[in-house]
């Protein structure tokens, strides 16, 4: 069996055509307008910056998250559709247009989901997927009564719940006991965590 040895001429002839389709190929992309789409998100009302926020190439498996800043920054094409998300705002819908390589998003709040969500000592997770029990007192039950102080309000609004002056005296705070004592200092007060 006869081995093939490429010549100069042979040599150059496939360069030649490997840089042929190379170029092609370059054409087409270029065609399609795909390049780096840089941009911010922020929120609509306050203009604070959003990290975290997922923006991601419509019909595509093509997403990143906004880093520190709200900063991002996808491949798409011209005539791609960016789809901005996040927790707690309004997913937003973005075309990319011809020559545009700036895109900067600013998303409405959307309070109906946050139900949803739910902020625990170590970190936060759906509410389906929690292993304990979650007790909602909306601020329509709290303002059915007169009362002076949180711990007051929460009386009798909430299963497992008890709360109990620790005096007669005015302005005496209340004891506020979740579920029994079982604490190792023997503090056994709740934490309040209101408007984040």
């Amino acid at each position: 069996m006869r081995q093939f040895k490429p010549n100069g001429i042979t040599k150059s002839l496939l360069w030649a055509i490997l840089a042929f389709f190379l170029s092609l190929t370059q054409l087409s992309a270029q065609d399609q307008g795909i390049r780096i789409i840089k941009g911010k998100i922020t929120a609509n009302v306050s203009e604070s910056s959003i990290a975290g926020a997922t923006v991601s190439v419509k019909g595509t498996q093509n997403s990143v998250s906004a880093g520190e800043g709200g900063a991002f920054s996808i491949y798409a094409k011209t005539g791609d559709i960016l789809v901005i998300s996040y927790v707690g705002y309004k997913a937003k819908e973005v075309k990319v247009g011809a020559g545009e390589n700036t895109i900067n998003v600013r998303v409405t709040q959307d309070y109906s989901n946050l139900q949803d969500v739910v902020v625990i000592g170590y970190g936060k997770t759906k509410k389906s997927d929690l292993s304990s029990a979650v007790g909602t007192i909306s601020s329509k039950e709290l303002e059915k009564t007169v009362n002076v102080t949180l711990d007051e309000a929460l009386q009798g609004k909430s299963p497992n719940v008890y709360v109990s002056q620790t005096s007669g005296a005015p302005g005496a705070g209340a004891s506020v006991i979740i579920r029994g004592i079982s604490t190792v200092t023997g503090n056994y007060q709740p934490l309040y965590v209101i408007d984040g």
